[in-house]
């Protein structure tokens, strides 16, 4: 028969190695909770379009695209782009801003697009989609854009050569905002000119 002593040092062993296991089994299911939150979360079935996040639309406006992180202006003749690394130069461009709104408006009333471009919390890379001009209610099979050939010295386009285009590129990004800490998904750039559309 074993000294109480000896009973009692096994029991207080057996007590800690308990809660041990009770320490590790806990860590494992949070673990293991979070990691099947974060696949949820990439799943398409959980993503949502990103022309219909509030942020998005929001960033989409010529007033508000710039001090959301986006540069936009970059691509509407007439506009002052974000900073002078987002010349005008050699890029394709929206006549103006009116054009423009218009055509982002179209996007977004769509009924035609049978995949849009989907946005989640956790993807940081930026989605480039581009959709055919007749996908969009309202709007003709082409329209005209400026390919940009001189710019001033706030890199606005001065100088340019009319162009037909058939598609309109959308980018969206998770982006922080110009002189901030947060982040959220806007409108980064809209452009038109593709010659290869994926809808």
């Amino acid at each position: 028969m074993r000294p109480q002593k000896q009973l009692k040092g096994e029991m207080a062993i057996k007590m800690k190695f308990t809660r041990l296991n009770f320490k590790d089994l806990l860590t494992t299911v949070i673990i293991t909770a979070t990691m099947c939150f974060t696949f949820l979360l990439a799943s398409p079935a959980y993503a949502k379009e990103c022309r219909v996040i509030n942020t998005v639309i929001t960033s989409a406006k010529v007033s508000e695209n710039t001090k959301m992180g986006g540069h936009v202006l970059q691509h509407i003749y007439g506009q002052t782009p974000p900073t002078k690394d987002f010349s005008q130069l050699d890029k394709t461009l929206f006549t103006n801003a009116a054009q423009y709104e218009g055509i982002w408006n179209a996007y977004r009333n769509s009924t035609k697009i049978s995949n849009p471009a989907k946005c989640t919390k956790i993807t940081d890379s930026p989605h480039n989609f581009d959709v055919l001009l007749t996908k969009l209610p309202g709007q003709p099979e082409s329209i005209e854009a400026y390919q940009c050939r001189e710019v001033d010295d706030d890199k606005r386009c001065t100088r340019y050569v009319p162009t037909q285009v058939t598609t309109v590129n959308f980018g969206f990004k998770y982006q922080k905002e110009r002189n901030k800490a947060n982040q959220n998904w806007v409108l980064n750039t809209a452009y038109p000119g593709y010659s290869r559309p994926s809808n």
